[in-house]
């Protein structure tokens, strides 16, 4: 839709996810997420909004499906991306 006119759409949209996210989550499961979490096609796309939107680039998968156990389907390697929700979240994950 080319009237809509909003600046920084992607981290606009990523932003409001990271408010709703943790609300759906406590309604629909009765837990409280600590890290949103995504993957990002590194050959195809280099993650710049999700760097510009905050989230920590934390490393890259080996290039293989869930299920590959053999190293037989090579996938694209992707660029592994996390969102804090909560301020202490490296403590809430150790508990």
């Amino acid at each position: 839709m080319p009237w809509v006119r909003i600046p920084n759409l992607a981290s606009h949209i990523l932003s409001s996810v990271r408010r709703q996210l943790p609300g759906d989550w406590q309604r629909r499961y009765n837990i409280s997420p600590v890290l949103m979490e995504t993957f990002v096609e590194t050959p195809r796309f280099p993650g710049i909004t999700y760097k510009a939107s905050g989230w920590i680039h934390v490393g890259a998968t080996q290039g293989r499906g869930r299920y590959d156990t053999r190293k037989e389907f090579g996938k694209p390697i992707k660029a592994i991306w996390l969102c804090p929700l909560r301020k202490y979240w490296k403590r809430a994950l150790n508990q």
